[in-house]
């Protein structure tokens, strides 16, 4: 069974097990919460592994950190099958 990640914490969620606040982003476009509290984890959701040493996973300590991860992540490759994630 492949799960991303964020499938995850909603099926733990659903069983009443705590999880972190977390915030998708789908597009470079899309709005990015002021209400985020940093530091955060940013994390590509793909369904391979190696994501961290692929650039996939990086520790956001801004809003600014966090677009400009966004616009780079968006703009790169990460899938076999040269989808971006």
């Amino acid at each position: 069974m492949f799960v991303y990640e964020y499938e995850a914490k909603k099926i733990l969620a659903s069983y009443d097990i705590t999880i972190p606040e977390q915030l998708a982003v789908y597009q470079s476009e899309d709005q990015l919460s002021d209400s985020l509290q940093y530091p955060a984890v940013a994390k590509v959701q793909i369904l391979q592994g190696k994501r961290g040493k692929r650039g996939g996973i990086k520790i956001i300590n801004s809003k600014l950190e966090l677009e400009q991860f966004c616009s780079k992540i968006f703009n790169q490759k990460f899938c076999k099958l040269g989808k971006p994630a």
